[in-house]
Order: structure tokens, then C-alpha cells, then sequence
């Protein structure tokens, strides 16, 4: 089963592209983050290879300046869909310093999704999609992942994909930390060694582990982590493929 992550980035000029890449990857699942509305109905009026989509709220952002942003999560799939569940991520008690004084932010509600899926050969999955805020202090996107893991299945293979943002380090958070509503221990934090450490909490594999997946940056923020004892092949960063993005695709066959 050929799994793909892609963040296609909410400002996308290039989205044709995004949309021959997707219709000839040859994958069977499908996870897209910062899917803007018009994509989510090119996806569903065009869609040559007949995938199922299915899809949840990511981001409902909305401003005292009367502005709406809204993007989707969505998973595409070549296979039979069992269930769908959408997922609210954890909120914050207070707004970071950027939402409140930047943009101004006066509603914000995050949203991930699962579905469930039975192969052709009878195995089943349950495949989590989704996008940890950006926005957020370290500790906030471990507790977040935390909730996501708590919807995780115990009589079927678990596959966690999406955009992570795991960037904190004590060389950037000085920068980002005071707006993003750090506390003073997460200035020191090094955010991908506490999600390796989860990982191996959790008995998960995470498949892209020292990676770089994100253009701008020398960092892994995008993620395929499944059950340990999930055998994969042929991960692959796509670096040639960006399209408009600034996150490259990332794909894996899980056996």
C-alpha cells in the first residue's frame, strides 16, 4: 500500500501541478494538509482514478476584521472506507501573542480526521491525517499528538500522517517563542527528540526520522508514523516535486 503525505501550502499558485502529481502517483492513500476550498472541489468534480475523499475542517480561522480562512484536511483513498471520524485537536487556554495582537484572531478551531479501511487482501487500517499547529509551543503539539494517539485502534494497523511542525530548537525559539506563547522551559527544547522519544513511548516507527522535508528550513515537519510492527519499503522525499509548496512530498510502501 502506497501511502503519500503532502502540506500543498494554503497560498498555492501552482495547483495544477499539486493536481497531476496526486493523479500520477500511482498511491492508494492520500493525506493533503492546507487544502484550500478551491481544490477540495477540483479534487471531488475531477477525479479520473475514483479515489473515495473524505475530508475534515483543518483550520477555521476567523478575525474581528470579519476574515475567514478555512482549509481542509483530506484523505484519498483507493479503498473501501469503514468509518470516518473527525478529531478536535486540544485548544489553547490563551491565545498566543501572535494570534491576539498580530492578526487578531478571535476564533480559532483546529480539526484532524481518521478513517478506516479494509485492503483488498482483508487487512485493515486506521489512517490518521492531520496538521499540529504552527502557532504553538512545543509542549502544545506533544499534547496534541498525545490526543490524536487516543483515538487510536486496537484491532487494526495505525498509520499517523501529516504536517507535525516539529521545529523548536534553543536556536530558534528565541525568535519565535515570546509570540508563539512559549513558556521559559521551552526555549531550550529540542522538539524532534521529544516526539522521538514519544514515538518509542508509543510503539511507533517513525519512517522519515531524520529527514528534511521542509524547503525553507533544515527540519522534518512532515510525518508517516506507523505501528512497530508495520514492515515498509522505498520511502521517498520528493524533492523535485514542491510544486508551489513549501513542504516537499514525502511517500512510502507499507507491506
Amino acid at each position: 500500500m502506497k501511502v503519500i503525505s503532502y502540506n500543498i501550502y494554503r497560498h498555492n499558485k501552482q495547483l495544477k501541478k499539486v493536481f497531476n502529481f496526486i493523479q500520477n502517483s500511482n498511491a492508494d492513500i492520500i493525506c493533503l494538509q492546507e487544502v484550500p476550498k478551491i481544490f477540495l472541489k477540483k479534487l471531488q468534480t475531477d477525479n479520473p482514478n475514483k479515489f473515495k475523499i473524505n475530508y475534515s475542517n483543518e483550520y477555521f480561522i476567523k478575525s474581528n476584521h470579519k476574515k475567514s480562512i478555512l482549509l481542509y484536511n483530506v484523505i484519498l483513498s483507493k479503498y473501501k472506507i469503514d468509518k470516518i471520524k473527525e478529531i478536535p485537536h486540544i485548544e489553547h487556554n490563551k491565545f498566543p501573542i501572535y494570534y491576539r495582537w498580530i492578526n487578531k484572531y478571535d476564533n480559532l478551531d483546529i480539526k484532524g480526521i481518521y478513517i478506516d479501511i479494509t485492503t483488498q487482501t482483508g487487512e485493515q487500517f486506521r489512517i490518521f491525517n492531520s496538521h499540529l499547529e504552527c502557532i504553538a509551543s512545543p509542549n502544545f503539539r506533544i499534547n496534541q499528538f498525545k490526543n490524536l494517539y487516543t483515538h487510536k485502534s486496537l484491532n487494526k494497523h495505525n498509520i499517523f500522517v501529516g504536517d507535525y511542525n516539529v521545529f523548536a530548537n534553543p536556536i530558534l525559539s528565541p525568535f519565535i517563542g515570546f509570540l508563539s506563547g512559549y513558556k521559559s522551559k521551552d526555549f531550550m527544547v529540542i522538539e524532534k527528540n521529544q516526539f522521538k522519544k514519544l514515538f518509542e513511548i508509543l510503539n511507533l516507527k517513525n519512517i522519515f526520522h531524520k529527514k528534511r522535508t521542509f524547503k525553507k528550513l533544515p527540519f522534518q515537519t512532515d510525518f508517516i508514523v506507523v505501528d512497530k510492527n508495520i514492515e515498509f519499503d522505498m520511502p521517498i522525499v520528493h524533492k523535485s516535486e514542491l510544486n508551489g509548496s513549501d513542504h516537499y512530498p514525502i511517500s512510502v510502501e507499507l507491506n
